[in-house]
């Protein structure tokens, strides 16, 4: 008899091929969430800095950033420049940090991030705030707060 059982990770994932912009100033921690989302099906574009950030978000169906970044923009000034920019302006964003102080996520509530993750965050927790955002049917228009964005988590991961 065949059993329906089947592990999680053989589920086909409607997420493949979604493309995820890794803003990260450190390589090392870069390279490590890039290579996790791309084993888990997703399409990671990683870069250092806000202005390759800048560039390359249009294209990209979540953005993941840290706070302090490489270059003259900051997480925070990257989060406000993709929400006025009418290309990005409804793209999830999460943010990915080190920086864990009070002052901190709220600047990056007020710029219009839709979750905050403190470091250390395990690449299994990031892949499921990712899926999460990319699940989300109402983030385009969030008709009870008539926000543009998705409700705002905090979470440490």
């Amino acid at each position: 008899m065949v059993t329906e059982h089947r592990c999680e990770a053989m589920k086909p994932r409607t997420d493949a091929g979604r493309v995820v912009l890794l803003v990260q100033r450190h390589d090392d921690t870069r390279e490590m969430y890039a290579e996790f989302l791309r084993h888990n099906g997703l399409t990671p574009i990683a870069v250092s800095n806000g202005t390759d950030a800048v560039n390359a978000a249009p294209g990209a169906d979540v953005v993941v950033t840290g706070i302090a970044l490489n270059g003259d923009i900051d997480g925070v000034e990257l989060i406000g420049r993709l929400r006025h920019d009418e290309r990005t302006n409804t793209t999830p964003i999460i943010v990915l940090t080190g920086c864990v102080q009070p002052t901190d996520r709220q600047r990056a509530e007020d710029a219009g991030c839709e979750v905050f993750l403190e470091k250390p965050c395990l690449p299994e927790a990031l892949l499921r705030e990712v899926r999460r955002m990319l699940a989300v049917p109402w983030r385009r228009a969030n008709p009870r707060s008539g926000s543009r964005h998705a409700p705002r988590i905090s979470r440490r991961a």
